[in-house]
């Protein structure tokens, strides 16, 4: 059952309001007693609530950003062993793993409920690892295949 979650901080943009998709794949690799799983689980105990929120405090209302990231994500990020940072990364990380997975610019400007595909790609899409490194190989394999074949058709005149 889909449902609907009110963010608090106001939208940029149209195409920032839509129902997140998330791949029901991702539930059974979750288990419990791991931060996925104890997502998996929240999110299966959530219920409604008047603001319909979907992380309010007692008194429902939504927790101030700086406080979910203090009270919340750094505990997890140093049980892990991750770096600290913010909510805002998991955007940037989600963009450029989508990239590097082969997610077309559009697609990975639809996840991320960009108006514009050329702030997805200029501003959170990020190259992951060896992916510049990988790429030039791939061009210099290219070329030297290119080569090859024009010295055999050279050679066969």
């Amino acid at each position: 059952m889909a449902r609907s979650v009110v963010i608090a901080k106001g939208s940029k943009s149209k195409s920032s309001i839509s129902n997140p998709s998330t791949s029901p794949g991702l539930i059974p690799v979750m288990p419990a007693g791991t931060v996925g799983g104890d997502v998996v689980n929240y999110l299966a105990s959530w219920r409604p609530n008047e603001k319909r929120l979907l992380f309010s405090n007692r008194r429902g209302n939504p927790y101030s950003e700086n406080k979910v990231v203090q009270h919340r994500l750094w505990p997890i990020l140093d049980a892990l062993g991750i770096p600290r940072c913010g909510m805002h990364a998991f955007r940037h990380s989600h963009a450029s793993l989508l990239v590097s997975s082969g997610a077309s610019p559009k697609v990975t400007q639809a996840q991320l409920r960009h108006a514009d595909v050329s702030t997805t790609m200029r501003v959170y899409a990020h190259v992951v690892g060896s992916e510049q490194r990988d790429a030039a190989e791939k061009v210099a394999r290219l070329w030297t295949d290119v080569v090859k074949s024009e010295r055999k058709s050279v050679s066969a005149w």
